[in-house]
């Protein structure tokens, strides 16, 4: 880890196999990653695997609705979409987090939602930062996040932020990401929102960053699966206009969803920010082989 963004990657990775319903039920995931991988993968190998993910969802759990089991399989499929992302990301300039414990402090007050002088709402569920500023920091000794905060803040203007909504099901959460949607593309125009609500405190805003997407990742775990939505369906409508696209674990079906393979196409909106799509899982393919990549991701 020769800069402080592949030392935010590795706490990031790691944190996620302390999750439960991540950790531990790996061993069955890995050998399903493993086996579509084969002997010896090369970079398109690695990308494919998003094709897979959903598929990977549910190789484990109960299955049931309690309230435990939904928050567990939530966690858990952010898990997933982080675990991929990084893997994909790793040599670039981009590092995906989950949850507020290594979000750079900017980046939650950027998203912020305040209501009058209330703040409602401060904690990223998972982001996509991109900081060709913070790729050029040196491998700390100790404060890793600390300093990441001092980079991203001082830099902001030339941030990247994909900000995803990761929900196990489609039918039910579809609507609010739809409205959400909606409003960080009126706080991006530096439009005013009415009746009180803004996103946004202590300087930091959504219109200032160089970049800025919103997206939606599902499973799906409704029963029909990924053949039984249709194009013209409220569910896949409501999500239709998402500024950073609408994805799944399974492959893309066209006028439907993307596969979150395709995510990486996002970046061309702007390649002086984000990193060049040629460039996606190059490092981790070049590197395939060796115990300390692999063993990294829980892959060796």
């Amino acid at each position: 880890m020769n800069n402080i963004i592949e030392q935010i990657r590795h706490l990031a990775v790691e944190d996620l196999f302390s999750l439960k319903g991540f950790g531990a039920e790996w061993a069955k995931r890995r050998s399903f990653f493993v086996d579509k991988l084969g002997v010896a993968p090369k970079k398109q190998d690695f990308i494919l695997l998003g094709d897979h993910l959903s598929a990977a969802f549910r190789l484990a759990g109960k299955g049931d609705r309690s309230q435990g089991s939904v928050s567990s399989a939530g966690s858990t499929w952010e898990a997933l979409i982080v675990w991929y992302l990084n893997l994909c990301l790793v040599g670039t300039n981009s590092v995906c987090l989950r949850g507020p414990k290594f979000c750079p402090q900017s980046i939650q007050d950027a998203m912020s939602v305040c209501f009058e002088n209330t703040i409602l709402r401060s904690e990223p569920d998972v982001v996509l930062i991109s900081s060709n500023a913070l790729l050029e920091v040196p491998a700390q000794k100790n404060k890793i996040i600390e300093k990441a905060d001092d980079v991203i803040a001082e830099n902001f203007h030339g941030t990247g932020l994909v900000n995803f909504q990761c929900k196990t099901n489609w039918n039910d959460n579809a609507q609010v990401p739809m409205l959400w949607n909606m409003l960080y593309n009126q706080t991006r125009k530096g439009a005013v929102i009415p009746n009180g609500f803004s996103i946004g405190r202590n300087g930091f805003n959504l219109k200032n960053l160089g970049a800025f997407g919103y997206s939606f990742v599902t499973v799906p775990t409704q029963k029909k699966g990924p053949t039984g939505y249709k194009t013209n369906g409220l569910d896949v409508l409501r999500v239709k206009t998402m500024s950073a696209g609408n994805y799944w674990g399974y492959p893309t079906r066209s006028g439907v969803c993307f596969s979150i393979r395709e995510f990486f196409n996002f970046f061309n909106r702007n390649s002086s920010i984000f990193p060049n799509v040629s460039d996606v899982a190059k490092s981790i393919a070049i590197n395939g082989k060796t115990k300390t990549e692999l063993g990294f991701f829980g892959l060796f």
